[in-house]
């Protein structure tokens, strides 16, 4: 084979149903000489006779096999291997159009580019969906964050929806967390931050599989696993420090921060929720925020972070939300009280 374009790496964990619609859109693409180079994650199911059964008939596919450790030590396996110039990302469930890895090819080609963006569609539950858009107008030429400083810490903290350049990658020493949850978050924000060259195709090339409820991952972030966030937002804030760039990104950090801690502990066990509060506690208490910065938040970003620094105890917590949610709910009726007094 000549040189590889690209190398699509795959890691799979019991997705029997859905690994072969995903090799099939890539098997299908317009662009010549890629590699399929396929880990699985210690599947259980029928998946690893589905992959042996690809490998036997398709001479560019790869594949090994590995215990259970988590999509991000299958994707690491994979780059260890991957002989491709770029390097893309396939969840065994999902699948790419067929026009996607030769257009995202050419793209970066033609800007030299270390990253290449694109679109995504989610495919819900009833037929429902929704788009994963970075810009809705087209962007020619490349960028680098501090261009788009809405792109280091956003919703898109995946690696699905990026071409990377392989040696941009092994340059930079990119791995992927080897924990089981968030393993992509400090793995995006660290690649966006290092490339010098970032381009965009505004297509909507790639399809999230959404349609399946209480998978493993959505069990996991609902337990104390999720508890390892911190770990990574300590690591992305000493990223922000050592790049010299946290001043000037101290609000996105902070907003993305209590965000997903926010999102996090509301959909926490119970068994687990207080153990949680107090991690927060202690976070909040230790990376105090200035009260000038925490004006440049948005408010229930404000009102999260203050009730939990405020309240003695989770229960304590509950109440302060109450509270404000009763002085919140006065001052509306009385505003409305004030515009009939105007109106008569």
């Amino acid at each position: 084979m000549s040189q590889i374009n690209v190398s699509v790496i795959v890691p799979v964990y019991n997705k029997e149903k859905y690994i072969g619609t995903c090799l099939d859109s890539i098997l299908n693409q317009t662009l010549e000489n890629i590699e399929i180079i396929i880990v699985d994650d210690g599947s259980t199911d029928n998946s690893l006779n589905v992959i042996e059964r690809y490998a036997n008939k398709y001479s560019n596919i790869t594949f090994v096999s590995q215990e259970n450790h988590g999509p991000g030590h299958a994707r690491n396996e994979g780059l260890k291997i991957a002989k491709g110039e770029y390097v893309a990302f396939v969840d065994a469930d999902d699948w790419i159009e067929t026009e996607s890895l030769k257009q995202l090819f050419d793209n970066a080609d033609n800007h030299s580019s270390e990253l290449v963006l694109f679109n995504a569609i989610e495919h819900l539950p009833e037929g429902k969906y929704r788009n994963r858009i970075y810009y809705p107008e087209d962007i020619e030429g490349t960028f680098t964050f501090k261009e788009k400083k809405d792109l280091l810490m956003n919703n898109f903290q995946i690696v699905c929806t990026k071409l990377h350049k392989l040696s941009f990658i092994k340059e930079n020493n990119l791995r992927f967390s080897d924990e089981g949850l968030f393993e992509d978050v400090y793995f995006h924000i660290k690649s966006v931050i290092k490339a010098r060259g970032i381009s965009y195709v505004n297509k909507t090339f790639y399809n999230y599989r959404r349609t399946e409820a209480n998978t493993r991952q959505l069990k996991s972030i609902r337990s104390r696993e999720c508890f390892i966030f911190f770990e990574i937002l300590d690591d992305i804030k000493k990223l922000l420090m050592e790049e010299k760039v946290y001043g000037e990104f101290e609000t996105n950090f902070l907003q993305f921060k209590l965000t997903e801690l926010s999102n996090l502990f509301n959909n926490i066990n119970s068994n687990d929720k207080k153990d949680f509060y107090k991690i927060l506690k202690e976070d909040f208490t230790y990376n105090s925020v200035s009260n000038e910065t925490l004006t440049k938040l948005p408010a229930d970003k404000q009102k999260f972070y203050l009730s939990i620094v405020d309240s003695k105890d989770m229960d304590d917590y509950y109440n302060l939300i109450k509270s404000q949610n009763k002085t919140q709910k006065s001052s509306r009726i009385n505003k409305v009280f004030k515009r009939i007094k105007k109106i008569f």
